[in-house]
């Protein structure tokens, strides 16, 4: 599916193929939330097309209905293991011997790397052979919102398609069309820094009153009125990285409203008024220790750290915060 904030860049790949320059690797970038797996998918779709019509897969063709199937001998997804948080060098070894062999029914092999950023250090390495040497007719598309986390001889061999967040009257109108309330859009959109996915994930999974309730809960800990160890047990069965990412949020804008009354770079529009409360009994250098802290708990999620032990040590030092 091409979303409608995808258009342009959809029209340049597609003037790419006409012309013949379309790169043996692509990047597809920007923040979560955007569609580039999607959009991805939808190109490779393309690709495997025998009769594309009006710039889009036919969807009826043997090359759309194999694609569609999941069973295209031209083309693989190479994406996180169950129980895994790294792209292991096998996946990417594995790769290697499919992109040797000759499409059959394509015009080329095609290979989609989903969180190429949790490639481990063994399998960029081996990717980065395939990528110096591609064999044949291949187009291999790295799918990330963490370009920064990938070492700078993958990125430099692949071409960067840049996705940004669309204009807000855009993404709002195509909530609407997904049975999403304006106001609510506005909110969702805001918190969501208008990745319109994230967004409407975040309306139809409840996160919306689970945020709620643990940022009731973040109050009555700011005011000694909960236990952060017991608070952590509850916390736990939540996604982890959903919770550092919302406190690091609530955080951030804290540190605004600490230094300034424009509310324009405000992401949690819905809660200025309790944000501002906080801040104004808080100590700035201590909300600065605070995020800090929150981004070091965000990176340990994707190590072999003890969560419930990370969570619990986050909390008891957000419980000590001194105030002004």
């Amino acid at each position: 599916m091409i979303y409608p904030w995808q258009q342009s860049q959809w029209t340049s790949l597609l003037a790419r193929i006409k012309q013949g320059s379309l790169p043996h690797a692509l990047f597809f970038s920007g923040a979560a939330g955007l569609g580039k797996l999607d959009f991805a998918g939808e190109f490779s779709n393309y690709l495997c097309c025998e009769k594309p019509i009006k710039c889009q897969p036919c969807q009826h063709c043997n090359g759309c209905r194999l694609f569609l199937a999941g069973s295209h001998p031209d083309m693989v997804v190479v994406t996180l293991m169950e129980k895994k948080k790294q792209i292991g060098v096998d996946q990417i070894r594995e790769l290697g011997e499919f992109l040797s062999l000759t499409a059959q029914k394509a015009k080329q092999k095609i290979v989609i790397i989903e969180c190429a950023d949790r490639m481990n250090v063994n399998a960029a390495n081996s990717l980065l052979k395939n990528l110096e040497e591609p064999s044949g007719s291949t187009l291999i598309i790295l799918v990330s919102h963490r370009i920064q986390a990938l070492p700078a001889t993958i990125i430099s061999r692949c071409q960067i398609i840049q996705f940004y967040p669309p204009e807000l009257k855009i993404a709002t109108q195509w909530l609407s069309t997904q049975g999403t309330l304006e106001l609510e859009a506005e909110v969702l959109l805001s918190l969501t820094r208008r990745a319109p996915l994230a967004a409407l994930a975040m309306s139809n999974s409840g996160q919306v009153t689970t945020r709620s309730d643990c940022f009731r809960a973040l109050i009555a800990l700011f005011e000694q009125q909960s236990n952060p160890v017991k608070l952590a047990a509850t916390w736990s069965k939540y996604g982890q990285v959903q919770l550092f990412i919302w406190l690091q949020s609530w955080l951030s804008d804290m540190i605004k409203l600490k230094m300034t009354t424009d509310h324009r770079f405000i992401s949690n529009i819905d809660l200025i008024d309790a944000l501002q409360t906080i801040s104004d009994k808080i100590a700035i250098r201590e909300l600065f220790k605070s995020y800090d802290l929150i981004s070091e708990s965000l990176r340990l999620t994707e190590t072999q750290a003890n969560s419930v032990l990370v969570l619990e040590t986050l909390l008891i030092n957000l419980s000590c915060m001194r105030t002004r």
